[in-house]
This record gives structure tokens, sequence and C-alpha cells, in this order.
């Protein structure tokens, strides 16, 4: 069963307006929240974000064209940080905090290949870098309990 609704044209109107207003409304509130969250509004840290997102799609390149079976001393401390950064990120998109996973896959696959790659391989210190140990998580980063950074002396 159907049921049907009859309004006035200029009531209708009234009422697109009023949503086209507070669209409007929420982009700005939206932006400024963003600000809030940047901690300034002069733009450096927008700035420093874009470069962020550059170096990131950059990583996802090498990731995809170099795996690490194939190459050596793969620099696994960068990809850690980058994968931080992503989740520091105050307007990170569902796509760029799910990078988050794959990154942290790819980085146990290296510790993966370097241990069977050769007898000479030693693990990093006090294993630092075994599958799933310091490495920020999805659960992680809903808890906001990040694993401190490896070699920073905490």
């Amino acid at each position: 069963m159907t049921k049907q609704l009859t309004i006035d044209l200029n009531e209708y109107l009234d009422l697109d307006r009023k949503i086209k207003n507070l669209e409007a409304e929420k982009a700005v509130l939206h932006r400024q929240l963003l600000d809030a969250k940047l901690g300034s509004t002069d733009g450096l840290a927008r700035v420093m974000i874009g470069r962020f997102r550059s170096a990131l799609e950059v990583a996802k390149y090498a990731m995809g064209m170099c795996s690490p079976e194939f190459a050596r001393k793969w620099p696994m401390e960068a990809l850690i940080d980058v994968s931080r950064g992503i989740l520091d990120m105050p307007d990170a998109t569902a796509h760029e905090t799910e990078t988050v996973l794959v990154i942290e896959s790819f980085v146990r696959d290296i510790v993966h290949w370097n241990a069977n790659r050769d007898e000479s391989y030693k693990p990093p210190p006090e294993g630092q870098f075994e599958p799933g140990a310091n490495i920020p998580t999805m659960a992680s980063r809903a808890t906001g309990s990040l694993p401190a950074k490896p070699n920073d002396g905490s």
C-alpha cells in the first residue's frame, strides 16, 4: 500500500532551500572542526598533511612494486612510522585508515622473509618487529592505545 503526500510548490521550495542552507552550514562546521583538530589555521599543518599523503602514495607504490620476497633491507621502521602517521591524521579517510592493515601485513611479511631468507639474518633487537609487535592496529586506534615507537628510548 502506497501513501501519497501533496504539498504546495512554495512549501517544497522552502524545504529544499532549508536543506541546502543546512548542508552549507554543515560544511562550514566540518571545516572549523578540522581546523581545530589541526591546531593551526595558518595552513602549515594542512601543507604537511598533504605532503604526508604524497609520501604515503610513494610508500604504497613501493610496497606494490617491491615485494618482501625479492627485496632485502626494507625500511621497516619507516613503514611503521607511516602507519602511525595515518592513525595520527585528524582527517584520515576510511581508505587511508585501512592502509594501516596493509602496512601491518606487509611488515609481517618482511619479518617472515628476512627470517627465512638465509642463516645470516639476525632478528631485530628485543623482538621489536616480530609479527604483530609494535605495529599499530585498528584495535589500538579504537582504544587510543598505540604502542611505543621503536628505538625512541621509551
